[in-house]
Order: structure tokens, then sequence, then C-alpha cells
């Protein structure tokens, strides 16, 4: 392997934790009485319906915190349909994140993220990171959102290499895994939480585990 493709949101950033954290406090203004696992099960649903037309992942967050306040009939102030967007920066990596990734890097591989996400979202993110990207892959640049393989087809040309010579890690199925292994890369299954705020299908990659040391075992 010559290059180690990372989701970022889910996989490196702690994306489930952000959700909740944003989205919490609505519910409580509106005295919604919903658990932690059901506010990241409507998220999956609504976020993969409105990823299948290509917009702004900025006006995808508003819509999503609309479309809540839609299905438990409440109607938000002005300004609050921003939630997800505003706490957007507060959004911090696992705890693995960074030790895992830095040790990757003095092991001589080069690192890409693939994600979907826009870019200017992503450079809030990226302040957290203590290691060198070599490569970004964004939904805004590509004009589509994973699990289309047009992404990963796009990645591929930029990366320059065989697909044997890659390894994509994350921790969707759904977005990731799926789409990944389909057109011939190998893939490395994170399984974090679960199936968080992603859609649940069924599938396999080719190696799995629970959090990101597992990579060090198998470089």
């Amino acid at each position: 392997m010559k290059v180690i493709s990372f989701d970022c949101y889910g996989t490196l950033i702690d994306w489930e934790k952000g959700i909740i954290s944003s989205l919490r406090p609505l519910f409580e203004k509106y005295e919604v009485d919903i658990e932690d696992d059901e506010i990241l099960e409507i998220y999956s649903i609504i976020e993969s319906r409105l990823e299948r037309n290509y917009m702004p992942y900025k006006e995808i967050l508003k819509k999503i915190v609309i479309k809540f306040s839609d299905y438990f009939d409440f109607e938000l102030e002005r300004g609050e349909e921003n939630a997800l967007l505003n706490n957007f920066p507060n959004f911090e990596p696992f705890e693995d994140t960074n030790e895992v990734l830095k040790e990757i890097k003095k092991r001589g591989y080069k690192i890409a993220i693939i994600s979907n996400v826009d870019n200017d979202l992503f450079e809030l993110t990226k302040r957290k990171f203590e290691f060198e990207i070599d490569y970004i892959i964004t939904a805004q640049e590509v004009k589509v959102y994973k699990p289309s393989k047009i992404i990963f087809e796009y990645a591929l040309k930029v990366f320059n290499v065989n697909k044997d010579e890659i390894l994509h890690v994350a921790q969707s199925y759904y977005h990731d895994i799926i789409p990944a292994s389909e057109i011939g890369i190998k893939t490395a299954h994170i399984k974090r939480r679960g199936f968080g705020a992603v859609p649940r299908v069924s599938s396999k990659a080719d190696y799995e585990f629970d959090d990101l040391r597992g990579i060090l075992k198998i470089i």
C-alpha cells in the first residue's frame, strides 16, 4: 500500500457526539422526549435522502434541523436551523486519531481524506489534526456525495496509484465500505459505536477493527 485514505466524520471525528450536542438543546427547549440513538437513526435517514442530489453540505445541515422540527412538530425560531452548522467547529477528533495517523505518516504512507463535506467546513476540522494530509477529496470538489462510486473513482485519479495500492478506512458501510469495495479498493471498517448516524446496511470489509490502532497491525 502507498496511500491510506480515511473517511473523516464518524471515523476520525466524533460525528455522533457532535450531532447530539448540537441538537439536544433544541429538543430540551421544545420538550421533545428522544433518546440519543433515535436522534442518530433519524439523522441518518434524513441526511442520506438529502445527499441523493448534490447541494452544499452547509445547506444539508440546515435542512436536517428543519426536518427534525417538522418531524416533531415544533417551530424553529430564526437562526435555530443553524444548530448543526454553528456547532460544527466544536466537533472533536476521537482520542486515537492523531496518535495513529501520525504513526502512519512516520511509516511512510500518504494520508488522504475522502469526505462528504464542503471545503471550508473541512478547514475548520483540519485545524484539529496533528498530521500532514497529502490529499483531500471533498463532495464539494466532485459535486457528489458518498456512497456514489464517482468520488472514489475521482480519488484514484488524484492519487495516481493502482487500486491495490490503496486502503480505505471508514466507520460507515453505507457511505464508504460498500462503494470502495465495489470498485476494487481494499477496506478497513472501524466499528466505533456501530451504525451511529449512518444507514443500517449489511456488508463486510477486508479488515474489521474496534478502533484505528488496528490499522497499525496490518501496515
